[in-house]
Order: structure tokens, then C-alpha cells, then sequence
């Protein structure tokens, strides 16, 4: 299990600083407060006439837009280093945009000021460093106290070095259902997300890189996201060099996301906690259509953890493959599952089961699937052996191996060059009732390391 990570009080009374006239905004100060203890794996001036009524309406129609111009530019700064920078999240300003203008290091605590609800950083392909010491939830940028109005803050076009395990913008427990959202990323640190009662959302083109060596002094390496649920659009790629989970979530009801034509590459290093960690309710997971997705190394998809619905979308391309000696099963199932039209499923392992049913009578459907694979080397490829499985198929052919590496044991195909449509009701690993064309077929479970399905390609 985790450790706790314990916060030490800190008490530092930042100094107002006066940024220079272009920020347009007022020097503050705040005194910090101590945080709680992170818990366990816890716009011109215009011309006016008055010629006539044309020239009345449209003075007062370039006054508008002057007056528009002008409070967008009340609402941004522009910061070029850590005071600037500090001064625009802590003062009651109303800035809600802030632009990089140079790269800057992080040396010190920046409390958001509560009456923010939503901040765009702009970082202009700069880059954010953390500098200042590792380990403390408020010692970098951080959002906190009860009552605080922040919703959503959008980080974009910005590389991040980081340091602290509680990550570079700490939104705290009691800061609740705050949007974080991720444009065109590239982070390299041991920990991008702190969010425990939020949602992660990525964007554009993301690359992150979960490690203990970015910085000087870094935390050690923990899970990519602490947060409720994540979505995952446009084309993200994980690297994750640590035994913790990929993303973890004590929420009720945790979502993991991929959009619909996403592209998303993990690879995991090391083996332990599975990918995704529910451990407040659990999960519901989905990958939209014509999504791209896979997972390789040495973790597992749900390790201790399950998911209450697992859906493949029409045309998407899911692979997820383990080596190693992980032994808990690839995925766990606490809820139905679908593999719909076109998509494509490998998943497959070295050890553990491929996909296991849990403790709840549980469904899966393959609806017309381009090609399905589950294998595992050594267990079964798929067990339900505390519980009952219905299981169905419309599909091309199946093919079973009573030994993952070895020629296929048995083939079924439906008649005529129909597709084989079939149904097992199953109970503890054994068939109990069987329907559908063959109408005898069935999968004996506890047998069975590889199961593979979809288009007939040999026309047998």
C-alpha cells in the first residue's frame, strides 16, 4: 500500500510585490496557511460624433467593442517570473488569463486566491520548473479551503519540470469538483495530478513522462493522476516508471474516459498497482469509436480494483498486453462488457487471468468485432469462478487453445457462411445452458488459455 504522505504546517507570510504597469493589476499578500494531511492510497481609444443618428449608433457600437477590448485585457496579465506569477493567482484581481513571457521556476508557495473560478495559463512553449522543496501540498501552486469558487483551471502549450509528488497545481480535498484540463503538455516529474475530487480532461498533444529524476531533489515517483475521473481526447503518451497506479480515484463514481478518434500510448515500467485504481466505487471505462489505444509493460489494467462496465466502441483498436510476473488478472469485471462492430480487443498476459467476473452476475457481448483476442499463458483466459457469466456472440469464427502458444484446439464457425450467433449461461466456470447456431458449442472455461473471435477470414 501506499504510504501517507504527511504535511509538516508551514507558515510563510508572502511579501506584496508591485509588478511592473503592464500587468495592470494590484500587489497582494496572504499569509499561508498549514494543510492537511494527504491521506492514503489519499483593448483603443474610440472617436465619437454626433453628426447625425448613423453616426450616433455607430459610436456607441465602437464604444462597446472599445469597452470589450478593454476588459479583456483587465482579465490577463502577462508574466515573465515567479513574483509576477505569484501576485496574478493570489490577488482578488479579476486576472483570469496568464501568458508566459519566459521561462520560470516555481521556488515558492502560490495560494490561489478563492475567489477564482477559472484560469487559463497560457505558457507560450515555455517552460514551468519546480524548484522549491519537494513533498509539501503547499508548497508550490495549490488551491485551498473551504468555500473556494475555483471550477476549472486550463494549462496549455507549456513543458513542465517537476518535483513534488503532490504535483505542480495541488487542488486540495476540500476544493471540490475542479476541471483540470491539460492542452498540448509535455511533463516530466513524479507526479502531474493532485485533484482528489476532480476531473483530469486531455487535450491536443500530451506527453508525460511519470519519473523520480526531472529535478533536483525530486519526490519519488507515485501515480500520474490522484483525481475522480480522467478523459483522455487527442493524442497522449504516458510513460510510468513506478509501482503506484497510473491514476487513482477515491470518488464514488470514477470514469475513465478515451474519446472518440483518440490516440493513447501508456507504457508502464514496473509492475504493482494496476493502471487504473478505483478505490471509492467502482469504475466505469470506455473507449469511443475509431479510438486507438494500448497499454504495454509490466502492469495490469485494473489489478485490485474492477470495473463496473467496460464498452469498446464500433472501430476502435484496443491492445493491452502485460509481460512479467504480475499475477493479479488483466482486467476485473464487476458489470457488463461490450466489444462492438469493427472494434478489435487484445488483451493478453503472461501471468494472471486475461479477464476475470467478480463476485456480481456479470454480461458480455461481442457485437460483430473485427478481432478479439483474450490469452493468457499461464491461467485461464477467462474466469468467473466467483460468480455467474452470461456470455454472448455474433461473430464470424472462434477459436480456442487449451495452450496460448500452441495451434488452435478447436474452431467454430456458424452455418451456411452465416455468422456464428451463440449464448452461454455460465456458473463458476461451467456451461450451464447453451443456445444459438452451433447450437452445441461451448467453452470449457477452466481449460481454455486463449480464446480468439471475429471475421472469418480463412472462409471456412
Amino acid at each position: 500500500m501506499k504510504k501517507s504522505k504527511m504535511l509538516k504546517p508551514i507558515n510563510v507570510m508572502t511579501t506584496s510585490f508591485l509588478l511592473a504597469s503592464s500587468l495592470l493589476i494590484p500587489s497582494a499578500g496572504f499569509a499561508e496557511e498549514p494543510s492537511t494531511p494527504k491521506n492514503e492510497e489519499s483593448s483603443n481609444s474610440q472617436e465619437s460624433g454626433v453628426k447625425n443618428q448613423e453616426t450616433r449608433t455607430q459610436t456607441t457600437e465602437t464604444q462597446s467593442s472599445g469597452k470589450a477590448a478593454a476588459k479583456m485585457i483587465e482579465n490577463e496579465a502577462v508574466v515573465n517570473n515567479f513574483q509576477e506569477l505569484k501576485v496574478a493567482l493570489e490577488a482578488d484581481n479579476g486576472i483570469t488569463t496568464i501568458q508566459l513571457g519566459q521561462d520560470i521556476d516555481i521556488s515558492g508557495a502560490i495560494k490561489i486566491h478563492p475567489n477564482k473560478s477559472e484560469i487559463v495559463i497560457e505558457g507560450n512553449n515555455h517552460t514551468l520548473s519546480e524548484t522549491a522543496p519537494a513533498g509539501s501540498a503547499v508548497g508550490g501552486i495549490y488551491a485551498h479551503g473551504i468555500g473556494h469558487k475555483l471550477s476549472s483551471i486550463h494549462v496549455k502549450n507549456l513543458e513542465i519540470k517537476g518535483k513534488n509528488y503532490y504535483s505542480p497545481i495541488t487542488i486540495h480535498d476540500d476544493v471540490k469538483n475542479v476541471e483540470q484540463i491539460f492542452e498540448n503538455i509535455s511533463y516530466s516529474g513524479p507526479q502531474l495530478i493532485w485533484n482528489r475530487n476532480g476531473k483530469a480532461i486531455f487535450k491536443g498533444g500530451n506527453d508525460i513522462d511519470i519519473n523520480n529524476h526531472a529535478m533536483p531533489g525530486s519526490s519519488p515517483a507515485h501515480e500520474m493522476a490522484e483525481t475522480g475521473s480522467v478523459e483522455i481526447d487527442g493524442e497522449t503518451k504516458i510513460s510510468h516508471n513506478s509501482g503506484y497506479s497510473l491514476i487513482w480515484s477515491v470518488t464514488k463514481d470514477p470514469q475513465f474516459k478515451i474519446a472518440p478518434n483518440a490516440k493513447v500510448e501508456i507504457k508502464t515500467l514496473q509492475s504493482g498497482y494496476g493502471l487504473f485504481y478505483a478505490t471509492g466505487g467502482h469504475a466505469e471505462f470506455s473507449v469511443g469509436n475509431n479510438a486507438k489505444v494500448t497499454f504495454d509493460g509490466a502492469k495490469g489494467v485494473t489489478s485490485a480494483g474492477m470495473f463496473k462496465s467496460f464498452n469498446v466502441d464500433a472501430g476502435a483498436d484496443v491492445q493491452m498486453n502485460r509481460s512479467g510476473t504480475d499475477a493479479y488478472p488483466m482486467i476485473s469485471l464487476y458489470g457488463p462488457a461490450q466489444i462492438n462492430n469493427q472494434a478489435k480487443l487484445h488483451v493478453t498476459t503472461e501471468n494472471g487471468h486475461a479477464l476475470e467476473v467478480e463476485n456480481k452476475p456479470t454480461t458480455i457481448d461481442f457485437n460483430t468485432p473485427e478481432n478479439v483476442v483474450l490469452s493468457s499463458v499461464n491461467k485461464q483466459a477467462l474466469n468467473n469462478l466467483s460468480t455467474s457469466l452470461t456470455m454472448s456472440m455474433d461473430t464470424g469464427i472462434v477459436k480456442l487453445w487449451t495452450s496460448a502458444t500452441d495451434d488452435p484446439t478447436n474452431s467454430h464457425v456458424g452455418k451456411s457462411g452465416d455468422n456464428l450467433t451463440w449464448e452461454g449461461f455460465y456458473s463458476y466456470n461451467v456451461a450451464k445452458t447453451l443456445s444459438g447456431s452451433p447450437k452445441h458449442f461451448n467453452i470449457e472455461l477452466a481449460k481454455t488459455k486463449k480464446i480468439e473471435l471475429g471475421k472469418d477470414v480463412d472462409g471456412q
